[in-house]
């Protein structure tokens, strides 16, 4: 049985590329991002040595959205072995020019989304 790999972040930099290292390895691939052409042209590069793939759109600060991302995996791969919480986001700017605005969305992405992710995935990796 393949392992499965989900992978925020991975429609580009290092989450693709983390994507297609463990996809040349014969994983299961899951890419996640929130960005549809991002997802479409990793899940394509992949196809190309790994049909075992798909991508999901997906905000990983939003919890439906991150419940979904994981059952669908799981209905399709029968499990999560690995998760890659990559995803993330940054503002380019001195601190008294960030807004509170980018502050939350950085603190949403970077963090409550990791919390969010792991913590959905974590029961079906304990049953395994």
């Amino acid at each position: 049985m393949y392992k499965t790999a989900i992978i925020t972040g991975g429609g580009r930099g290092i989450g693709k590329e983390t994507a297609l290292l463990l996809a040349k390895n014969g994983l299961n691939i899951v890419v996640c991002s929130r960005t549809q052409a991002e997802i479409d042209s990793v899940v394509e590069e992949i196809k190309k040595f790994n049909n075992n793939t798909f991508g999901v759109k997906c905000d990983v600060s939003m919890p439906l959205e991150v419940d979904q991302l994981i059952q669908r995996t799981v209905d399709s791969f029968k499990g999560v072995d690995i998760l890659v919480n990559n995803a993330r986001i940054a503002f380019i700017s001195k601190l008294v020019d960030t807004s509170e605005e980018q502050w939350n969305k950085t603190l949403d992405i970077n963090l409550k989304g990791t919390f969010l992710c792991t913590k959905a995935v974590l029961p079906f990796m304990l049953r395994s």
